[in-house]
């Protein structure tokens, strides 16, 4: 699998593989958005991006967060959320 997700199946894969430490994350920065993240997560639903973008917002600006385990996944599926665009692959 790659560093990072290039379309929504591969994004929801990442969210599924790595949910423990994402959710840690989300606990560490975003505590009352927990359970919501969950059922997001259960449901393919993406609005889950707009939880990960408030923990990676919360998070202190200090080298040491990425020594917190997924941060470089929380920060990869921040990014790249603009493949949960359900309009990504529509004709022009």
């Amino acid at each position: 699998m790659k560093d990072y997700p290039t379309n929504k199946e591969e994004y929801w894969q990442f969210v599924d593989q790595y949910w423990e430490k994402l959710a840690n994350i989300i606990r560490m920065f975003a505590p009352d958005q927990v359970e919501l993240a969950r059922e997001y997560a259960e449901k393919n639903d993406p609005r889950i991006a707009n939880i990960f973008e408030e923990s990676w917002g919360n998070a202190p600006d200090d080298i040491s967060i990425h020594t917190i385990p997924g941060w470089s996944i929380l920060c990869n599926l921040c990014s790249e959320s603009y493949v949960l665009d359900e309009n990504e692959n529509s004709p022009l």
